[in-house]
């Protein structure tokens, strides 16, 4: 039997260190398998019912009143100062007068012809803008433009 004992051996050990090495090859493995795993999945996709709604404030009549009386009287300046004519001053104190009704009573005039305007409850809208229509597209002045920015400061000052 002496043949037999230089022909067998006990099992090999291997130390820990090889062990620990094996499991760290393993769980890198796994990492960069995960990583790709989250990197090509599609993303859901963003809707309107699952996006979360912002809160709307809504800014106090007392500043829209301020706001759009100062852009009037911006408007009316650049006029004065002979940066405007007497048309786009008109269009731009008609335009204030209709982004004021729009953003104080959530009432799209801005978008709203004159015919569409006529139709709506605000009349006391409907008959500036009427006023502003013809000498926004006229080449010749026939209403003043401080006539046109202080009936525009008045109709924004009785707004409640």
């Amino acid at each position: 039997m002496p043949i037999a004992n230089n022909v067998m051996h006990g099992p090999a050990y291997y130390s820990y260190g090889w062990a620990i090495l094996g499991l760290g090859f393993l769980l890198a493995a796994f990492c960069v398998v995960l990583v790709i795993f989250r990197v090509t999945r599609k993303k859901p996709v963003k809707t309107l019912s699952n996006i979360p709604m912002k809160p709307v404030t809504k800014p106090s009549i007392g500043e829209l009143k301020l706001k759009y009386t100062n852009q009037i009287a911006r408007t009316e300046a650049d006029f004065n100062s002979h940066k405007i004519k007497a048309s786009e001053a008109h269009q731009q104190i008609s335009l204030a007068a209709r982004a004021f009704f729009s953003e104080a009573r959530n009432f799209k005039a801005n978008f709203m012809t004159l015919q569409d305007l006529k139709k709506s409850r605000h009349k006391d809208l409907t008959a500036i803008i009427d006023e502003y229509y013809a000498n926004e597209f006229d080449t010749l002045q026939r209403n003043s433009v401080h006539e046109a920015a202080e009936k525009a400061r008045k109709l924004i000052e009785e707004q409640k």
